[in-house]
């Protein structure tokens, strides 16, 4: 299956339980988790993503960050190739991220549907921000000034996950001195929650995907929610075939 939705929406947390409780083998629909640098775990989102041990993970770390991001397509081949290799095994797989080029090739490929297509949303956009801004303060209390210094230290800032992170370069302008600490994390927090609303938008205009309302606060119950959608039967009228 396909877990996508916009991020800060708690799409790893779910992911991971899901894939302890239920036994399926992860795999990335976010470039930064093709990322292979144990020093930028914090900023790229991979100490969120490979927090649960026991859990088998493909794809996760497999470039340099030198190297650029695989396109859609590359993507989509390599997607095909682990799918059917888990397949093959016996396996299932579950993809999760909020790279909207990923997602979307995903689900709109004529030669390589997935279905289900699970999207988690916000209960209520109530205190989403709130937990935004402590989810930054986690980053930043976890070494993230410390971690942009060894990188820079090493020679990485005009690597693409430096370029492109937006906490990276927040950070890198708070180290220059043109931005305060509470100012670096102010812009953070508010370029995430951007993000996050513009994926929101992005990702309710492509059909094909379940929606299903998340409070972190109920894990349980959205785990139940995704189970309830995985067991119906594929309906003959859509494109979508199972990955399960």
């Amino acid at each position: 299956m396909l877990l996508t939705g916009p991020t800060t929406v708690g799409k790893s947390d779910v992911a991971q339980a899901l894939a302890v409780a239920d036994g399926y083998e992860m795999l990335p629909a976010d470039k930064f988790y093709f990322y292979d640098h144990p020093g930028l775990a914090i900023g790229t989102g991979l100490a969120d993503s490979s927090s649960t041990p026991g859990i088998e993970r493909h794809l996760y770390g497999t470039l340099d960050v030198d190297s650029p991001p695989p396109s859609p397509s590359e993507y989509l081949r390599l997607v095909r190739e682990t799918v059917s290799a888990i397949h093959a095994r016996g396996e299932r797989a579950l993809i999760e991220g909020c790279s909207r080029s990923y997602s979307r090739a995903l689900i709109e490929s004529e030669l390589s549907p997935f279905q289900p297509v699970i999207g988690l949303e916000w209960k209520s956009v109530d205190g989403v921000i709130e937990r935004i801004r402590r989810r930054v303060e986690t980053f930043f209390e976890l070494g993230l000034i410390e971690e942009t210094e060894s990188a820079l230290a090493a020679g990485l800032s005009g690597t693409y996950v430096m370029r492109k992170s937006v906490i990276y370069r927040a950070v890198l302008d708070h180290l220059s001195g043109k931005d305060s600490l509470e100012t670096c994390q102010d812009r953070i927090c508010d370029e995430i929650w951007g993000i996050a609303q513009t994926q929101s938008a992005t990702y309710h205009q492509i059909r094909g995907i379940h929606w299903i309302k998340h409070d972190p606060s109920k894990l349980e119950a959205t785990l139940d929610k995704i189970r309830a959608v995985v067991s119906r039967p594929a309906s003959s009228s859509q494109r979508l075939l199972s990955l399960a």
